[in-house]
């Protein structure tokens, strides 16, 4: 399992800072931008000129997130505000790695769109759900990470929240699965009761694990309540 660092900083400085002091960890194999946490106050040239910095920075891979508030994320931006997101970034910033909310795509069709204009630019899609309220059946749960990888995603991720051990249980059963037949996948049962899916396991089905987020921007009552763990004990 390769672990990412999520990094919710103010500003592009605070984001240089923090991939300077952990370019050299061990146990850090990729970053996610939460760029969630500033773009919505940057213009484009803000974006372009921070990006291109970030990677000469950085000597490891970078997830771009913009996760919106339907999500869980602090991207105040609409449904069509995101979709211009998602396409700006896909065609000037081409980022390695770009999560892509499968709701927030509006329809199957706009997600396999995007997808594939992605890999014309050469990056890899990670096609997201989460759901902080609800876990459904292992069926379900089989059945959607199916569906996104049959939208032609580098990699399916669904995070939903556990409500009891039957959830937790749900989620295991329905991406193990999945992986079966598709391969590698994310899968994350969020509070308390689903840290055992992010510890290392027979629980943790992911191919990526996320670590608790670090920077300024990072709500410690939240990282608690989805149960995100420290880089250190994954």
């Amino acid at each position: 399992m390769r672990k990412c660092l999520p990094i919710m900083a103010e500003d592009f400085r605070g984001v240089y800072e923090i991939v300077e002091s952990y370019n050299d960890h061990a146990k850090v194999d990729m970053y996610e931008l939460r760029a969630d946490t500033f773009l919505d106050d940057m213009d484009y040239d803000g974006l372009m000129k921070g990006w291109s910095k970030l990677k000469e920075l950085s000597k490891k891979p970078i997830l771009f997130t913009y996760r919106t508030r339907f999500e869980g994320g602090l991207g105040k931006s609409s449904i069509t505000e995101y979709n211009e997101v998602v396409r700006t970034v896909i065609k000037e910033v081409r980022p390695e790695y770009l999560d892509l909310e499968l709701s927030s795509c509006c329809s199957d069709a706009n997600a396999k769109m995007y997808i594939r204009l992605a890999n014309h630019y050469g990056t890899k899609t990670i096609l997201s759900k989460h759901d902080l309220v609800y876990t459904g059946s292992a069926k379900e749960i089989e059945m959607l990470f199916m569906r996104m990888h049959y939208l032609g995603c580098h990699m399916p991720k669904i995070a939903a929240m556990a409500n009891d051990e039957k959830d937790v249980i749900s989620m295991v059963i329905g991406a193990e699965k999945a992986k079966s037949q598709i391969g590698d996948l994310i899968a994350i049962s969020m509070g308390k009761m689903g840290v055992k899916t992010r510890l290392p396991g027979n629980l943790n089905k992911s191919a990526i694990g996320f670590a608790k987020p670090v920077g300024r921007k990072v709500d410690k009552n939240s990282s608690e309540l989805t149960g995100q763990i420290d880089i250190e004990e994954m």
